[in-house]
């Protein structure tokens, strides 16, 4: 399989990927397909060519920009990326996104001055603070046990994640030195408890959506700065009444359907 670093255009946005020649392919490939009366509707007054997937192969010489709102990392997990970063050094991007790649491969030193991350599918190794040192918000669309949040970081505030189900059931195996959060949501997660909150001094929201497993919150009294925490079909909760209700803090409990 074929990798190359393409300059693409999508729904009004323009984005760098490195990604395989087929991938680029079957995108454009997509443009001729036959579309649903129920698209047809919704694109109605959409641009002309708005919803088209174009790309090109990124040559320096011909697209002069230096700066990116995205970098994609897409399929290159078991690829030798670091063959491309002498073409995409001077660049600069604001977030970055894996899928199905290596978080911890060598990248160019201005890939590590990005503010937002995106991880998505099989991707695994270290998201490394220490490197990555003006990360703000992390997203890990699809957590697996391979992925790693290691060192600790004054800068990031944010951290959103999907499917965290570790074997231990616990907190403690995503947090590790992390301390500097305001935001943590967590959905699809199977954590009995939430026992290792405390660290996160600087917490304001948290929300947890179909926690399943659930049974203890009460470790959330530790969090001064707290303004909202929200629960969405935590089922199984033993001890939210021990919650303290003080001012400036909104609590919901919610059963919503889905």
């Amino acid at each position: 399989m074929n990798f190359n670093i393409y300059k693409c255009w999508f729904k009004g946005d323009t984005f760098i990927k490195i990604t395989s020649d087929q991938f680029i392919e079957h995108k454009l490939e997509q443009n001729n397909r036959k579309k649903s009366d129920l698209e047809i509707h919704l694109q109605k007054d959409d641009p002309k060519g708005y919803n088209d997937y174009l790309a090109e192969l990124y040559d320096p010489n011909k697209h002069l920009e230096v700066f990116y709102e995205t970098i994609s990392y897409d399929g290159t997990l078991k690829e030798d990326i670091s063959v491309f970063n002498h073409k995409i050094a001077h660049l600069n991007f604001y977030n970055v996104s894996f899928m199905d790649a290596k978080l911890d491969a060598v990248y160019f030193s201005n890939l590590y001055l990005v503010k937002q991350m995106y991880v998505n599918g099989v991707s695994k190794g270290n998201i490394d603070f220490f490197k990555f040192i003006n990360l703000e918000a992390v997203s890990i669309l699809k957590w697996n046990e391979k992925i790693k949040l290691v060192n600790s970081s004054s800068n990031l505030k944010s951290l959103i994640v999907w499917y965290y189900n570790p074997k231990s059931k616990s907190l403690n195996d995503l947090l590790g030195e992390l301390k500097s959060i305001e935001y943590l949501e967590l959905n699809l997660t199977n954590i009995e408890s939430l026992d290792g909150i405390e660290k996160l001094q600087n917490l304001k929201i948290i929300k947890i959506n179909y926690g399943r497993n659930l049974k203890s919150v009460k470790a959330l009294n530790s969090n001064k700065k707290l303004e909202l925490i929200y629960l969405n079909n935590c089922k199984k909760m033993e001890d939210f009444d021990s919650l303290d209700e003080r001012e400036g803090l909104k609590i919901q409990n919610l059963k919503l359907p889905g």
